[in-house]
């Protein structure tokens, strides 16, 4: 295993005080890797910042937003043109307090058929201390140092660049969000492995690019092309579009950003328009949630209605 096999990378979009928070801690533990920050169009040039927090960083500029399949895709072909075997990404909104990538590296290594390695990670609890165990994270689902898994978090993971391009790299259609299930979908699909270590952990802090409900725009339209591209996947879909539609009920009344994101995500899933987000007038969104509407009432058993109703407004009454 040897550092000069693998870097280290950030997308960052107008989002520099998140990642000079984790530039420094990765240099705290003192990571032996080439580390970069791939800059995915931010409105202002804040390359003197990162270098300021992290002398060891490398800032490439990208003219335009790729959105994070597009940014992941530039960085892990660049990093293939340079040489690297691997390519750990690491969300900008993450922290370390030991080195993360070192156990990844040393599983990958391992074993020539593991083309992904996803870290575990902490995120925050309702007090704002890093106590509660992402997906396929807690200790307990591990009887040695991997566990085998469907899907690791986009949030910090290892990326065999072989691998990775062999693939195409990630669907840019999905500009964010499920993006990285959809690649590790397709992986294990073509007969590579995909697996969470033990001993890699990183603080993982919020939905850092999240503007006008985009991250829940992008939840629910995404889910249409996971519907298109793998066996099974149809059902997950109407399942999610039924289950968010109560809440879209009530945010249209508490919250018209998530309730136009909602209705959006619909109807350009529907529709087939991908990539990144576009404007979208009342009347598309109206048909949207027409069409949830629908789908809702014909799939749908009334207790589960009744369930999601009750879990929306318990908080009203408890109060």
């Amino acid at each position: 295993m040897s550092g000069a096999d693998t870097v280290v990378f950030t997308l960052n979009w107008n989002g520099a005080s998140d990642t000079c928070r984790l530039l420094r801690s990765l240099l705290e533990v003192h990571v032996p890797y080439a580390i970069w920050v791939v800059d995915n169009g931010s409105d202002t040039d804040e390359s003197e910042l990162f270098r300021k927090a992290n002398p060891q960083v490398l800032v490439f500029r990208l003219s335009e937003n790729l959105g994070f399949a597009g940014g992941v895709n530039w960085a892990v072909k660049k990093a293939s043109d340079l040489g690297f075997r691997y390519a750990y990404e690491i969300n900008n909104d993450c922290i370390v307090r030991e080195d993360p990538v070192k156990a990844c590296v040393r599983i990958a290594d391992g074993n020539g058929k593991i083309a992904m390695v996803g870290s575990r990670f902490l995120v925050k609890d309702e007090n704002g201390n890093y106590t509660v165990w992402g997906h396929n994270a807690h200790p307990g689902d591990f009887k040695n140092e991997l566990a085998y898994a469907d899907s690791v978090n986009g949030c910090a993971m290892l990326i065999r660049c072989s691998a990775f391009l062999e693939m195409g790299g990630i669907d840019i259609r999905f500009f964010c969000y499920h993006e990285e299930f959809d690649l590790c979908l397709s992986l294990r699909e073509h007969g590579h492995s995909v697996v969470v270590a033990r001993d890699s952990c990183v603080l993982h802090a919020h939905h850092g690019s999240d503007q006008n409900s985009n991250a829940h725009y992008y939840d629910i339209r995404n889910f249409f092309i996971l519907r298109t591209k793998h066996n099974g996947m149809t059902s997950l879909c109407i399942l999610h579009v039924c289950n968010n539609y109560i809440s879209a009920c009530l945010d249209f009344f508490q919250n018209k950003n998530r309730w136009k994101a909602y209705a959006q995500g619909v109807i350009d899933g529907v529709s087939g328009r991908f990539g990144k987000r576009m404007k979208c007038g009342w009347m598309r969104n109206a048909i949207g949630f027409f069409l949830a509407t629908i789908v809702t009432i014909t799939t749908w058993p009334p207790s589960m209605v009744y369930l999601t109703i009750k879990k929306r407004l318990m908080p009203f009454f408890s109060r």
